[in-house]
C-alpha cells in the first residue's frame, strides 16, 4: 500500500486560489457571451473578444441615436 503525504496549508491555499480564479473567469466568459447574444437579438454585432465588447458597449451607450430601450441600456451598463 502506498501512502500519500498530506498537502501543506500553502498548497491547499494555492489550489483554492486556482479554483476560485477559474470559476470567476468562467462566469465572466458566460456573462460576456450572454451580453453579446442579447445585443445580437437587437441587431448589434460585436467582434469576438472581451476588450472589443467592452469598447463597443461603451460606444453603444454613448450613442443616444441607437434604438435601445432605457431598460436595456441600464442592463448593459
Amino acid at each position: 500500500m502506498r501512502f500519500v503525504e498530506l498537502k501543506t496549508q500553502e498548497q491547499l491555499d494555492i489550489q483554492t486560489l486556482h479554483r476560485v480564479r477559474s470559476r470567476l473567469v468562467a462566469d465572466r466568459r458566460s456573462l460576456t457571451n450572454q451580453s453579446r447574444a442579447i445585443l445580437l437579438e437587437r441587431g448589434t454585432i460585436f467582434p469576438v473578444g472581451r476588450r472589443k465588447l467592452e469598447l463597443g458597449i461603451d460606444a453603444l451607450l454613448a450613442d443616444e441615436d441607437k434604438n435601445l430601450s432605457l431598460r436595456l441600456r441600464q442592463l448593459v451598463a
